[in-house]
């Protein structure tokens, strides 16, 4: 399969000059613009080995991915389902380290890639660097944003304070019991984009979703609104159908991580992924026969 040819992979429009944050927000407002919502994709750095992640990547972007997130593997994932946790460990056993990740983005920068790219890791790891190196890291990589799921919003602040030194992101998480008060202040405190847990438990392809997905995004699309910040859904999306049933209850984004990691897993080659990814995509737009 080919890609969508209503629409090309947005590194080949991006307006130039444009990182960090504000490359994040070009992308929504593009996919705004055409009446679609906005493909986040994720793959585990360094996997199967250091290097191996740059054609798997690249691949994202030939399939139209709007945006990348790129796992630094850690020892204890704790957000992460079987799928993730397994390639965490083979990238960790191949030797893997951030710095090799950090490479591989590196590498697809100065190649001219232009899609936003945040990277997805554990507390200890930017902690161990400092909140300021951390930062400094991503920003000298060609990263514009980051997502760790074990920093809630009540410890976030250094961190939060080092991203926007370096005008990057750093984007915070809402659990499906996060309501009320609170979610509002994860909304207001998130830079880049709101990401939405769309299911209790760990990530994981799902076969179909819940009502209760569907109801968690409308609830906290009003949120994302008021603190003017895009929403974005993951965890457990794995096919076209849940991208747009997602994008019609108030998504502005989805990610699709699993899925993709599992072909990974399995030695299928990035024309596999690459292909995947444009299944995914032609989810975005609302189905034309609905009224």
């Amino acid at each position: 399969m080919t890609p969508d040819p209503e629409r090309s992979a947005i590194g080949t429009t991006m307006p130039p000059g444009l990182f960090g944050r504000e490359r994040i927000q070009a992308a929504f407002t593009r996919a705004r613009e055409e009446k679609r919502g906005v493909l986040v994709a994720y793959l585990m750095g360094g996997d199967p080995g250091p290097g191996d992640d740059v054609a798997y990547l690249q691949a994202l972007i030939d399939g139209g991915v709007d945006l990348i997130e790129v796992g630094i593997p850690f020892s204890d994932p704790m957000a992460d389902g079987p799928t993730i946790q397994k390639a965490a460990t083979r990238a960790l056993a191949a030797g893997t380290r951030p710095k090799d990740v950090l490479a591989g983005v590196r590498r697809l920068r100065d190649a001219g890639v232009a899609v936003p790219i945040v990277v997805m890791t554990y507390a200890n790891i930017p902690y161990t660097m400092t909140w300021a190196g951390y930062a400094r890291a991503l920003r000298e990589a060609g990263v514009d944003g980051t997502i760790i799921p074990d920093l809630p919003v009540d410890e976030c602040a250094p961190l939060s304070a080092a991203m926007a030194d370096e005008g990057l992101a750093n984007i915070l998480l809402a659990a499906p019991m996060t309501t009320g008060e609170r979610l509002e202040r994860v909304a207001k405190t998130s830079q880049g984009f709101l990401y939405l847990v769309g299911s209790y438990g760990t990530t994981g392809a799902r076969d179909s979703l819940a009502e209760e997905t569907l109801g968690l995004v409308e609830a906290a699309a009003p949120a994302a609104r008021r603190a003017g910040i895009p929403l974005a859904v993951g965890f457990g999306v794995s096919q076209a159908e849940h991208v747009r049933s997602l994008i019609e209850s108030g998504a502005d984004g989805v990610v699709v991580g699993s899925a993709l990691v599992r072909l990974v897993e399995e030695r299928r080659g990035p024309e596999e992924v690459r292909d995947a990814v444009a299944r995914l995509a032609r989810g975005l737009r609302p189905d034309p026969t609905s009224s």
